[in-house]
């Protein structure tokens, strides 16, 4: 297939509409089934504009649109979200880093091995309460490959990889942020993911790594879609399957305390619940037994 040249690309961008139909090939290929037909920075909106910061901006948009579309740059944010994943299979325990057990205590010199008090503490062997001797006071599978440091380095470059996808998405807005944290589900992802790499970095500068894990699970999560779409499914099902129960709790109250003290309750606060509550407040079907 003949390439367009530039010339012609830019007359083409000219007709109204071609941009858009664009960004839905290019998200039908990729695989966007779920992809917004809003709330994002089209670079095809306006060409050929005399105002430069309208164009330098376009020119943003259009090479982090590019880079974050390409198969190698999503490989690559994938592999740094399962390696921070992986840390905490190969890094040493965050509970037995700074120990005070007695066994650390025999050894002053263990809190400066590169592997805190884990190397001391792992590896310690003795006679169990029942009385067999040689025995590990903590089975473990040996799986200890990296020191501290060498833990902190790698989180450190992954976070700044994931960041750096972040900054992408963000060029691919236009570096606008009403497009960046556009309401909705476009909002909470981008937030949640900000506010758990500034948890994983201040936790590393900081050296408290104790909640690292969990917020390396999260950071994972947030980029794995399909998970994210099942997720949001489970979500969907539990929040009505929740209503119900609480709507059969209802009239089981009214044989004890009444109803009408039930639904001015909190449970009527939550958002699914609403309904349920509207419905027992005008129509009240209690009355008819």
């Amino acid at each position: 297939m003949k390439s367009l040249s530039s010339e012609d690309r830019r007359h083409a961008l000219k007709q109204p509409g071609v941009g858009h139909a664009a960004f839905l090939i290019r998200d039908a290929v990729l695989g966007y089934q779920d992809a917004p037909h809003e709330g994002f920075y089209d670079p095809y909106s306006i060409v050929n504009t005399e105002d430069s910061k309208i164009n330098f901006r376009n020119s943003i948009s259009f090479v982090c649109g590019r880079l974050c579309a390409y198969n190698w740059v999503q490989r690559l944010l994938l592999a740094a979200n399962w390696i921070v994943f992986l840390l905490s299979f190969v890094e040493p325990p965050q509970w037995c880093r700074d120990s005070d057990l007695t066994i650390v205590g025999n050894n002053p010199n263990g809190s400066l091995s590169k592997y805190g008090d884990c190397e001391i503490i792992l590896s310690a062997r003795g006679t169990t309460a029942d009385g067999d001797e040689n025995q590990a006071y903590y089975p473990n599978f040996n799986l200890m490959l990296l020191s501290i440091e060498q833990s902190k380095c790698i989180e450190l470059v992954c976070v700044f990889i994931i960041f750096l996808f972040l900054v992408l998405k963000m060029g691919d807005d236009g570096f606008v942020f009403k497009f960046f944290f556009y309401p909705g589900n476009k909002r909470y992802m981008h937030s949640f993911r900000l506010i758990t790499l500034a948890c994983l970095l201040a936790g590393n500068l900081s050296g408290y790594t104790v909640l690292s894990p969990f917020f390396r699970m999260l950071i994972l999560a947030s980029h794995l879609r399909r998970f994210l779409r099942e997720f949001c499914t489970l979500w969907k099902l539990v929040r009505r399957v929740s209503c119900g129960k609480i709507m059969y709790y209802a009239y089981q109250q009214r044989y004890k305390f009444g109803l009408e003290s039930f639904v001015t309750d909190s449970h009527c606060a939550s958002h699914c619940c609403k309904p349920i509550c509207f419905f027992l407040h005008r129509y009240q079907p209690w009355e008819g037994f």
